[in-house]
């Protein structure tokens, strides 16, 4: 069995290989179509080799199809807001996809035909396990006194590997975990649905009954890992949500998935290595001057909140692991990284001060609620986020005094009451109290001091 663990561990190489360059290929795409939007949006005069050009310009073909392609399929699916960057671009052409499929084909038949010189007997879980059923049932003291049921998950590995080489629960087609042959057998080896685990008597009575739970824990779970090493695409919504919606379900019905499991460890760490490096490879917020994008059709607002939604949804994507990941940590990658490093650079050069706020607005939504707990200080790294809110009222109010019109010192009035509203929201009562107070009028400013006290359960001024 140790030379066909050998292979084995070569198909697997090979399968991940496969996907890991398909991977790759979205990857290198995505950060090419930056790279030359952001030179487009320069407006310098294209000085490239007419080769170079050529490539450029396919590139620049293929992406507006692309795009055309999945706006006409929200168009006919009736979506009627979308916001540009918010989308998946992991369409691959159909050679792509060939080749792909060529190279794990082939994977798979290599695979089909590694127990063709084993005996029928071995070659298959069921046939080992009716072996093991019938010393149970025909000698249960001696079976139990060899301590079969911690030997099982070793002898089963690599059978469980085999089958599980194609499997890819990244893939919304990728067939269900519960449903594959060697779930099925090892689940009717024994049958403790009615038992409790925690009872000693029960485990008398079934000594396998934690096979299933090591065999998750040990083979799929490891396999997870690897699929997030290679193939997961953190900015995959899709991917993202897959992933993380298997992973609770495995937690949930396997009580010996814990923290404390160095194969979940290695997992969490593995997921939080991706979205580091997508965070400092792949997110990119162009720098323009108001002048620039005065145009709601200018090709460099287009750029630039294009490149928002994609480090927004980043931020989405990363929030589907708080139930996991540590606080701290996670903090330090959505907060600090994603918010501060990216959405904040942002949001001060849209020059709509309105819709910069809906998107601040729409960020800090995205915040799990334990985060946002009722506390006498901001948000442990969303100081550079209140201060980011802060300059944007000061402009406003700026913009305001040079204006005469009713209408225009009402829009104020509701921007810096939008304003406030997100900087309570985040904790950040002194800066939130600031800008009340530095907009033209009392009225204002006693107004949120008022909200302000009722916050902290003080009496109104």
């Amino acid at each position: 069995m140790a030379e066909k663990t050998k292979k084995i561990d070569v198909l697997e190489s090979s399968m991940h290989a496969a996907l890991k360059k398909r991977a790759d290929k979205f990857s290198s795409r995505r950060q090419n179509d930056v790279k030359d939007e952001l030179e487009s949006a320069s407006g310098k005069v294209n000085q490239d080799a007419e080769r170079v050009q050529t490539i450029k310009q396919r590139r620049k073909a293929e992406r507006d199809g692309r795009r055309d392609r999945r706006r006409q399929k929200r168009d006919n699916a009736g979506v009627e807001k979308h916001d540009e960057g918010m989308s998946t671009d992991d369409e691959e052409t159909e050679q792509d996809y060939a080749r792909f499929k060529s190279e794990s084909d082939k994977v798979e038949q290599e695979a089909s035909h590694l127990f063709d010189n084993v005996t029928e007997d071995f070659t298959h879980i069921p046939e080992i396990m009716a072996r093991f059923e019938q010393w149970s049932l025909g000698f249960s003291d001696s079976y139990k006194e060899a301590y079969i049921g911690l030997g099982l998950p070793k002898l089963f590995t690599p059978y469980i590997r085999l089958e599980m080489l194609r499997w890819n629960p990244l893939d919304m087609h990728c067939k269900d975990l519960e449903s594959m042959k060697w779930f099925t057998s090892l689940a009717n080896y024994c049958q403790y649905e009615d038992l409790n685990p925690e009872n000693t008597e029960n485990a008398e009575k079934c000594p396998d009954m934690n096979l299933l739970p090591l065999i998750v824990e040990r083979v799929v779970v490891p396999k997870l890992t690897q699929l997030v090493e290679h193939a997961w695409d953190p900015f995959s919504s899709r991917q993202s949500k897959l992933l993380a919606f298997l992973f609770q379900r495995l937690i949930d019905d396997y009580p010996t998935l814990t923290k404390e499991s160095k194969h979940v460890r290695k997992l969490m760490n593995a997921i939080i290595k991706r979205m580091e490096g997508a965070v400092k490879d792949d997110l990119f917020i162009p720098m323009y001057s108001k002048a620039q994008l005065e145009s709601k059709n200018s090709f460099s607002l287009a750029f630039l909140q294009r490149q928002f939604w994609q480090a927004y949804k980043l931020l989405v994507n990363t929030m589907h692991w708080h139930w996991m990941v540590s606080r701290k940590k996670l903090q330090e990658l959505a907060i600090k990284g994603i918010m501060n490093r990216y959405l904040c650079m942002a949001l001060p050069f849209y020059p709509d001060t309105f819709y910069a706020l809906e998107c601040a607005k729409k960020v800090v939504g995205v915040l799990p609620k334990e985060w946002l707990e009722k506390s006498d200080e901001v948000v442990d790294g969303m100081e550079s986020f209140a201060f980011m809110l802060q300059q944007l009222a000061k402009e406003v109010i700026k913009t305001s005094l040079n204006t005469s019109s009713d209408i225009e010192k009402k829009k104020t009035k509701i921007l810096i009451q939008k304003t406030i509203s997100i900087l309570m929201h985040i904790q950040a009562f002194d800066v939130a109290r600031s800008v009340a107070q530095a907009l033209k009028g009392e009225r204002d400013a006693t107004k949120f001091n008022n909200t302000f006290a009722a916050e902290r359960g003080e009496l109104p001024t």
